[in-house]
């Protein structure tokens, strides 16, 4: 299994080498047009408005489960059940909020299935280049952790459950949540609605004056590269500290990253999905199948 990792990590590299080479020779601009194709009108209430939903629902979850060290399955089962619940819940508000603030709803926010085996493929290709970029992360992480005496490797929650024989109905919960809905809840959230929002909020800085634009009709207020790569990095960083783990924290910005710069540069949210998801995937099969 080490080895199956060394060389994805190795593949992943080969990728990104590959990407900046390509880039540096035919590629100025790292994005593409799809900026202007995501017009909205999200504001701070949007944002505020998922985010409360987000919290209070997941503060419902905790209430369920309570502060008990070992609760009883039963206990956990209603807790995932609330959870999945609730990210139903966000997902449908997330929805509703596109639906009413992007030029075109959903297919405005780059929701959309159109030439769906090339969005397979693309999803595909960086979920390769971003697992062995956040396991080579996470593997200097932990060994920069046993340098400094701190050997305690935390494990998800949800793996350490499923590795203990769970009963059916906890281990479908435990399946569907992190492998189905967690990728779109945490897209839809993270790249649909925060990336874009400092997006506009990062355009409007740095836009050029009506000075400018007279002086040269090629300025608009489409955001330079350097504009587009700070939204993603912002949002790369508030969804890894979102997760509890913070051994974790490094992997996950550099997951956020791959995940951010997917969207931006093909507009299709849909990628960032479905490589969200073999992403999450992957450990649960290793975990049933393979440990």
């Amino acid at each position: 299994m080490q080895i199956i990792e060394f060389l994805s990590y190795g593949l992943s590299l080969i990728i990104v080498v590959a990407w900046l080479i390509y880039c540096r020779k035919k590629v100025p601009d790292p994005f593409n047009s799809t900026f202007n194709s995501r017009r909205h009108r999200l504001s701070g209430s949007d944002v505020a408005l998922v985010a409360l939903v987000y919290f209070a629902t997941q503060l419902a979850a905790s209430v369920i489960l309570g502060n008990q060290e070992e609760p009883s399955q039963q206990r956990v089962f209603f807790f995932h059940l609330i959870h999945c619940l609730s990210q139903i819940l966000v997902i449908a508000v997330i929805i509703h909020v596109a639906k009413k603030r992007f030029h075109n709803g959903l297919v405005g926010m780059g929701l959309t299935t159109a030439q769906l085996p090339k969005t397979i493929a693309l999803a595909g290709a960086y979920f390769i280049a971003a697992f062995g970029l956040t396991g080579l992360t996470l593997f200097i992480t932990m060994y920069i952790c046993s340098l400094a005496g701190y050997e305690n490797v935390q494990q998800h929650m949800i793996l350490e459950l499923l590795a203990n024989n769970p009963t059916l109905s906890l281990e479908i919960l435990l399946i569907v949540s992190p492998a189905i809905l967690a990728p779109i809840t945490e897209e839809l959230l993270f790249r649909g609605i925060l990336q874009n929002s400092l997006l506009k909020l990062l355009t409007r800085k740095h836009a050029p004056t009506a000075l400018a634009i007279e002086a040269d009709a090629s300025a608009t207020s489409t955001p330079r590269p350097i504009v587009r790569w700070a939204a993603i990095i912002i949002t790369a960083a508030i969804f890894a500290i979102f997760h509890m783990d913070w051994q974790h924290w490094p992997a996950l910005f550099v997951l956020g990253i791959c995940l951010g710069y997917s969207y931006e540069r093909h507009g299709n949210i849909l990628i960032a999905i479905i490589a969200h998801a073999l992403f999450n995937t992957l450990p649960i099969v290793v975990t049933l199948y393979l440990s």
